[in-house]
């Protein structure tokens, strides 16, 4: 547009993926004068059918429509939801501004001070009175003899989604502190659990990041990182679309669920626009111990591996619309399932997976992969496109075969092999990884004995890679050779020539 007072009439084409073309005309026909993406747009304070746009590679770009009518449309076609997308962009700041606000130790106000006594009076021990440090407080899973220096990492966010689980779902809170302690510790003197509270900060910062910060789904999937501010809301829309279609958080009447009353309202010093926010920490806490003790051998150094798994199905599920999120729809489908019989699902993220047979087998062994969304059952390892399992890509059958587990721990890369038929799985990090292993490696041990686990060496990769080229090479070869010719009786038995 050049000068702010020197317009020029032009032809604009909104995309579906967010690119603006815009033509030296009055149709698509006409000269293409550019095409930029777009990352933001504003509306001019000072002229309500002026646009701000501004572009993925930082310019700007001054538009005016010759309407308010024409303006409105604009406005909706660049931002379908409106509304949604202010909700979204405004829990987001109250996420901050509550994370920000500073629970220092030493120097507590009246509001920490009181959100302490009261998770004490829920989770503490009833025959000691409320003191705000002493050694009391590493029973409930603080490293130190001062909740606040664990506490501070989070700020008030971190506390008050603390307090929230501890006086909103006290039963489900006490059930899984008790579960950790009663783990010990191994042999060698690791302890078998995680530290309780420490495990609820956590999973604060891992809601914060991914209804705030960017998240990494996009990276695993393969698909384009968000370039909008629609984009980069998209986990906090989804989260509040299905909070307005989930049961209220103090439904008392699901079985299974939290067992005492409550209201809608939110509990004393905690805001009540973050109530929907406070009651995902509980479900994602409460998914995280359930994910620790469901891994096999898993210990206090096994905490980092099951965190960075939680965040990844908490992610993935959320962007796919299966995640509850409310502690009544987290524990209504357990029931559903142990009554219906349904195989138990024991680990489920994204991996990418070699081709195992066609074309595909020899784009794999030239190091071709491809990510997929996996489910583990005991009865089959199923994979998907994502993790709205809508489109089932294939599954390899587990149940009544032999099986084997080769892995790399190096190169992130195991080899299932189920009935001779083999997938060759590689995990993004250690700890998908290690979580993958433990699992894996459990069934597989129980199902076909110790020796069904072993090493897979750099070498046995190479040598594998080398017979899937060979084949489809040899399979490419004989394809391309022309179809045998049955001889002519003259060529096998020529006749005599005549005198």
């Amino acid at each position: 547009m050049g000068f702010p007072y020197s317009w020029h009439k032009r032809w604009f084409i909104l995309r579906g993926d967010f690119t603006l073309a815009y033509y030296d005309g009055d149709a698509e026909g006409s000269d293409l004068k550019g095409v930029q993406t777009l990352k933001m747009v504003m509306q001019s304070s000072s002229d309500a059918n002026a646009l701000r746009f501004e572009m993925a590679n930082g310019s700007v770009m001054l538009v005016k429509a010759a309407n308010g009518e024409e303006t409105s449309r604009w406005l909706r076609a660049l931002d379908p939801e409106p509304t949604a997308q202010r909700l979204a962009l405004a829990l987001a700041q109250l996420l901050r501004t509550k994370r920000d606000a500073a629970v220092a130790p030493g120097n507590l106000d009246k509001d920490v001070l009181e959100l302490l006594r009261r998770f004490w009076d829920a989770m503490g021990d009833p025959a000691k009175e409320f003191v705000p440090t002493g050694a009391h407080w590493q029973n409930l899973g603080f490293q130190g003899h001062d909740p606040s220096t664990d506490i501070r990492g989070g700020g008030k966010l971190a506390l008050e989604s603390l307090h929230y689980l501890a006086t909103q779902h006290t039963r489900l809170a006490r059930a899984s502190l008790q579960q950790l302690e009663q783990r010990g510790s191994t042999a060698e003197g690791i302890p078998r659990a995680f530290p309780w509270a420490c495990g609820s900060i956590n999973v604060t910062s891992v809601l914060f990041e991914l209804l705030v910060g960017q998240p990494r789904y996009a990276s695993l999937t393969g698909s384009t990182p968000a370039t909008s501010a629609h984009d980069e809301t998209r986990l906090a829309r989804r989260f509040l679309d299905a909070v307005g279609n989930a049961p209220g958080p103090g439904d008392s009447s699901t079985p299974g669920g939290s067992g005492e009353p409550q209201g809608s309202s939110a509990p004393d010093g905690v805001g009540a626009s973050l109530v929907p926010f406070h009651e995902l920490h509980s479900v994602g806490f409460l998914l995280l111990c359930r994910y620790f003790l469901e891994t096999p051998h898993a210990t206090y150094f096994t905490f980092n591996a099951v965190l960075a798994s939680l965040r990844e199905r908490l992610e993935g599920q959320l962007l796919a619309g299966r995640l509850p999120v409310t502690v009544a729809a987290l524990t209504a489908p357990e029931q559903d399932v142990a009554r219906s019989g349904q195989p138990r699902t024991l680990c489920e993220g994204f991996l990418h997976k070699m081709a195992r047979s066609g074309a595909g087998e020899l784009r794999a062994a030239l190091g071709h992969r491809t990510g997929r969304w996996f489910v583990l059952t005991e009865l089959e390892l199923a994979y998907y496109v994502d993790a709205s399992l809508a489109a089932r890509k294939g599954a390899v059958p587990l149940d009544g075969v032999a099986l084997s587990l080769k892995h790399n721990a190096i190169k992130h890369a195991m080899r299932l092999t189920a009935g001779g038929e083999s997938v060759h799985l590689f995990a993004s990090g250690r700890f998908t990884y290690e979580i993958w292993m433990a699992h894996l490696q459990e069934l597989v041990q129980r199902r076909s004995g110790q020796g069904a686990v072993g090493e897979w060496s750099a070498q046995d990769q190479q040598e594998e890679a080398a017979r899937i080229l060979q084949r489809a090479v040899r399979q490419s070869t004989l394809r391309a050779l022309p179809p045998p010719t049955v001889a002519s009786k003259e060529a096998v038995d020529p006749q005599p020539p005549v005198s």
